[in-house]
């Protein structure tokens, strides 16, 4: 997935490719110094099909907005996603501290998207915002941080949404 995620970045965009999970990956560990490398960004978005095929990917996510501003399993996907399970903590750090205009999405399974399908996709666990200076300009959802697309059959357990604001 490390590798999907360098190669969108890198701007190849898998127009017309497929992925699907054969197996479910268990025992990610990230942390604050070294997050979790969302796939696509709003710079070089996913464009590829991924099916999860029902498999569950877990472990503890942790996401840096110095990786982009579009933050989730996915960041930034143009692109039908379905079938997927994503469980455990996902935890944003805000590190911006000024940009007027920036609007950072944090979802548990995709970030943002558009001109997608979503389909029964499952996140289970809490999602946390710390140290998020823009509360105005944060978009965080359980699914989908922020979306133009279509989302069903999808469902968000075990957790809560949380922001931390500093003072």
């Amino acid at each position: 997935l490390r590798a999907l995620a360098k190669a969108v970045r890198a701007g190849q965009r898998f127009i017309g490719n497929y992925f699907q999970l054969k197996n479910d990956i268990a025992d990610i560990v990230t942390s604050a110094e070294e997050p979790w490398l969302p796939i696509g960004t709003s710079q070089s978005a996913f464009y590829g099909n991924f099916n999860g095929d029902g498999k569950t990917v877990s472990g503890t996510f942790h996401l840096s907005d110095k990786d982009g501003t579009k933050l989730g399993f996915f960041g930034y996907a143009r692109a039908p996603i379905s079938n997927l399970t994503v469980e455990g903590a996902i935890t944003y750090r805000g590190t911006i501290a000024s940009v007027s205009s920036l609007v950072i999405a944090v979802g548990g399974i995709v970030g943002e998207t558009s001109a997608s399908r979503i389909t029964n996709c499952t996140h289970k666990g809490s999602m946390t915002a710390e140290n998020a200076v823009f509360t105005d300009r944060l978009r965080m959802g359980g699914i989908v941080g922020r979306s133009t697309a279509s989302v069903s059959g999808c469902t968000q357990s075990d957790g809560m949404l949380s922001a931390n604001i500093p003072q």
